[in-house]
C-alpha cells in the first residue's frame, strides 16, 4: 500500500516540506524490533504439572500473522504521520498548463502611508505583491493597477519587469474608489485568453472600498489580500464655505468651518487657525463627539480688495493628509454699476451712488458707449422704450463674459420694450399689461443666488412685493425667481453662456407695482452686481473632473501653467466655445495655493486653491467578519494572514489541495486498527497436555 502511496505521489503530488520525507528511515527501528524480540523469559518452578494442561497455546503461524498485522498497521501510521509533516498537494495540472493573466491591484492611496504591525503598509503590500509574482510561472504575464490607475503600470509584462514596477510604486494623493479600480482590472482581463487572476491587496478602508456583486467577474478568480493596521487616530478640516456672497472689503466676513473627529471618545479643543495672506486673522475651538462632525461660523475682516491667499490649519496629527485647507478670497476693491436710463434713475443712484464699495455710472440710452460695458458688474437697462438690434449684440458679448443685465420695462411702449430682445433670447411679451387686482408676489426660488442668505428662516405669511398690472411673459427656458399667485413670473433668470439675464415683468413705476419700495429690492440689486464676482469657487479639490472656468479665451492657452510654492503644473487646457477651461486637477503636484500665468510672463490671470480629497480622512476599516462575509458571498478568496503566512498559504493554493489532513486521518485509523488487533483478534488455539 505505501509503495501505492508513493507512486501516486510522485505522480500527481508534490509536498510543501519533502525534507520530512527522510524521516522514512525512522520505519527500520519497528522492523528491528519486531524481528528481534529482546524479551527476556524467567524460569517458573512448578509443584504439579497438572496446571500446564489449563494453558491455551496459539498456534504458531496464528502468532506470527497477528505480529505481521500489528508490524503493518504501525508502519502505516507512522509513515502517514511522516506525510502529513510534509504536506501533500494534489497538482492542478490544468492550471500549470496554461498561461496565467495576474492583475494586482496594489491600494497605495494615503491611509497605506500609516505603520501596521509589519512596518509601513504600502511596503507590507507590495511584500505580498512580490510573492504573488515570484511563486507563478515563468510563462505568466502580470498587470499592476494602483489606486490612481497610473497608465505606466497599466500593461501585462514578464515577472522581472513586474518586479521592477512594484518597487517603484509611492503614495499616491489621487484615488478612485474600488468599484471603479475592480472595472479597470476586469476590463483588461477579459482582452487576455488564458486563466485570469486578481488580486486586491489593500487595508480596505469603509469610505472607499464599497463592491457590490455587479463589480465581480465570474471569469476571473479573485482574490482579497488584507493589510492589517494600527488603531488610528485622525482629525479633518473637511470643507469651508461663505455664510454670504456678498463680501466687500473692510465689512464682516462670515466663513463656516466643518471639522470631524476619527476617534473613539470625545476630543476637546480641537484648534483650527485662519490665516489670510499668512497672517492670523482668527480661530476657532471644537468639541466634537466620537467619528462626528461640527461647523462653527468664523467672522473676520479683510481690508483690503484683490486677492487673498487663505489656509485654515488644524495642530498636526496622525495623517496629516487633511489638517490644512486652502482657498481663496478675491475682493473687488469696487463694484462698477452702469444704469442705461429713459428719464429717471432715483431708485438706483439712492442705492448706489453713496454706497462703499460701489461705484455707480448712469447714462441716457441716447450717450451709449459700448465700451464701457466690460468693466461693469452690472448693467441695468430701465424704462428704455426700444432695445436696438445693435445694443443686444453687444448685451450678449458682455454675458457670454460673465456679465450681469438686469432688464425693467417701459411704462410707455408696446411689450415694455422688449418685443427684439424677445425674439434674441427665446421669450414672448404681452403687447399690453395685464391689468391684475393687486396681487402679490407668492413664490421665491429660496436657493436662487439673488436669494442667498437673505433670509435667515422661513418666514410665516411673509410680506411680498404687490403688483398691480404686468407683462405676461412665456419663457421656454430659465430659472423663475419670483413667481406671481396668478402663475405668472415676476422675475426671470436666463442663464446666458457665462452671465445671467434678468428680466422683471412690470416696470419700476407704482402704477404697476411697490417693488422699487419694497425691502427685497436693495437684496436683489446688490446680489446681482455681487454675483459677477462670485462665480469662482473657493477651491477645488485635486483629482476632481469639473473643468475649471478661467473666463479667459482659449487662445490664451499656449504656454499656461500653473505655478506655486512647490513647483509648476501644466494642467489640462478644454475649449468649450472659445473659452479657456483647466480639465482634470489630477497634475496639480500638491496641496496649496496656484497662479495661471503664462511661462516667462508675470502677468498673474487666474488666482486658484488646490486641496486633497478627504475621501481618506476617515481611518476605520472594514471589520474582518464584514469582509469574511462579502467575500464568502461573492465566492472571493480572502488572505487575513501575516506576509510569512501569506506566503506559506499562496504556495499551498497554487501547489495543488491540500491533502495533510487526510494523512493525520490515516494515523488515527491505523492506530486504532492496531488496538482492535491487539485486544480482539484470537488466532486458533490447541489445547496441550
Amino acid at each position: 500500500m505505501l509503495l501505492f502511496f508513493c507512486k501516486f505521489a510522485n505522480q500527481l503530488m508534490t509536498w510543501l516540506y519533502p525534507s520530512f520525507l527522510w524521516a522514512l528511515l525512522l520505519l527500520a527501528i519497528p522492523i528491528v524490533i519486531h524481528l528481534f524480540n529482546f524479551r527476556k523469559y524467567k524460569l517458573v518452578q512448578f509443584s504439579n504439572v497438572r496446571f500446564l494442561k489449563q494453558i491455551d497455546t496459539q498456534t504458531k503461524s496464528g502468532n506470527q500473522l497477528k505480529k505481521i498485522l500489528i508490524l503493518c498497521c504501525r508502519l502505516a501510521a507512522l509513515s502517514f504521520l511522516i506525510f502529513a509533516f510534509a504536506q501533500p498537494m494534489l497538482k492542478k495540472n490544468d492550471v500549470l498548463k496554461t498561461q496565467n493573466f495576474v492583475s494586482i491591484l496594489i491600494d497605495n492611496s494615503y491611509s497605506m502611508n500609516q505603520t501596521g504591525e509589519e512596518g509601513v503598509l504600502l511596503e507590507a503590500a507590495k511584500n505580498r505583491a512580490r510573492i504573488i509574482v515570484s511563486q507563478s510561472s515563468n510563462q505568466d504575464r502580470f498587470q499592476i493597477i494602483t489606486s490612481n490607475q497610473d497608465p505606466e503600470y497599466l500593461h501585462f509584462q514578464n515577472k522581472e519587469e513586474t518586479l521592477e514596477q512594484i518597487d517603484k510604486i509611492k503614495i499616491t494623493k489621487d484615488v478612485f474608489p474600488l468599484s471603479q479600480l475592480l472595472e479597470t482590472q476586469n476590463r483588461y482581463l477579459q482582452k487576455n485568453n488564458g486563466n485570469k487572476i486578481s488580486y486586491v491587496i489593500s487595508d480596505f478602508q469603509k469610505t472607499s472600498h464599497q463592491i457590490a456583486k455587479r463589480h465581480i467577474d465570474s471569469a476571473v478568480s479573485m482574490n482579497f489580500v488584507k493589510i492589517n493596521s494600527g488603531l488610528l487616530n485622525n482629525f479633518s478640516i473637511d470643507t469651508c464655505y461663505l455664510s454670504s456672497p456678498i463680501i466687500q472689503k473692510g465689512q464682516n466676513i462670515g466663513l463656516w468651518v466643518q471639522v470631524s473627529n476619527f476617534t473613539e471618545s470625545l476630543s476637546e479643543n480641537i484648534t483650527v487657525e485662519l490665516m489670510v495672506n499668512n497672517k492670523p486673522k482668527g480661530i476657532l475651538n471644537f468639541d466634537i463627539q466620537a467619528f462626528s462632525s461640527e461647523k462653527k461660523l468664523l467672522n473676520f475682516v479683510v481690508e483690503d480688495g484683490g486677492t487673498h491667499k487663505c489656509e485654515l490649519k488644524l495642530i498636526g496629527d496622525d495623517m496629516p493628509l487633511d489638517d490644512q485647507l486652502y482657498f481663496t478670497l478675491n475682493l473687488k476693491s469696487d463694484y462698477n454699476i452702469l444704469s442705461i436710463v429713459n428719464n429717471n434713475d432715483k431708485n438706483f443712484s439712492a442705492l448706489f451712488l453713496n454706497n462703499p464699495g460701489f461705484v455707480y455710472k448712469s447714462i441716457q440710452k441716447g450717450n451709449i458707449n459700448y465700451q464701457d460695458f466690460d468693466p461693469n458688474s452690472l448693467i441695468i437697462l430701465n424704462d428704455i422704450d426700444q432695445i436696438s438690434s445693435g445694443m443686444i449684440s453687444e448685451i450678449k458679448k458682455y454675458l457670454s463674459k460673465g456679465g450681469n443685465v438686469f432688464v425693467f420695462p417701459s411704462t410707455n411702449s408696446n411689450a415694455g420694450g422688449l418685443k427684439t430682445l424677445g425674439e434674441n433670447f427665446g421669450f414672448k411679451v404681452s403687447e399690453n399689461p395685464v391689468v391684475l387686482p393687486s396681487i402679490n408676489v407668492n413664490q421665491i426660488e429660496l436657493e436662487h443666488p439673488l436669494f442667498k442668505s437673505v433670509f435667515d428662516k422661513k418666514t410665516i405669511n411673509p410680506d411680498y412685493p404687490s403688483i398691480k398690472k404686468t407683462y405676461q411673459i412665456n419663457y421656454n427656458q430659465g430659472t423663475t425667481v419670483m413667481k406671481l399667485a396668478n402663475g405668472y413670473a415676476f422675475l426671470q433668470d436666463l442663464l446666458f453662456k457665462n452671465g445671467h439675464l434678468y428680466i422683471c415683468s412690470s416696470p419700476l413705476d407704482f402704477a404697476f407695482s411697490n417693488f422699487q419700495n419694497h425691502a427685497l429690492f436693495v437684496p436683489i440689486m446688490i446680489q446681482s452686481a455681487i454675483n459677477h464676482q462670485q462665480q469662482l469657487s473657493l477651491y477645488h479639490p485635486i483629482g476632481q473632473f469639473n473643468p475649471i472656468a478661467t473666463k479667459l479665451p482659449y487662445s490664451f492657452n499656449k504656454n499656461l501653467e500653473l505655478n506655486s510654492i512647490n513647483g509648476v503644473s501644466i494642467p489640462e487646457f478644454i475649449n468649450q466655445n472659445g473659452e479657456l477651461f483647466i480639465g482634470e486637477s489630477s497634475n496639480i503636484l500638491s496641496a496649496g495655493h496656484y497662479q495661471l500665468k503664462q511661462q516667462n510672463n508675470d502677468s498673474v490671470y487666474l488666482n486658484l486653491s488646490f486641496n486633497n480629497s478627504r475621501s481618506e480622512s476617515d481611518p476605520r476599516i472594514i471589520e474582518s467578519s464584514k469582509l469574511e462575509e462579502v467575500s464568502e458571498k461573492l465566492n472571493i478568496q480572502l488572505f487575513n494572514e501575516n506576509v510569512q503566512k501569506f506566503e506559506t498559504k499562496l504556495n499551498q493554493i497554487k501547489k495543488g489541495s491540500d491533502l495533510w489532513k487526510w494523512c493525520v486521518i490515516f494515523v488515527l485509523l491505523f492506530l486504532l486498527i492496531e488496538i482492535l488487533l491487539i485486544r480482539y483478534y484470537k488466532p486458533n488455539a490447541k489445547l496441550s497436555a
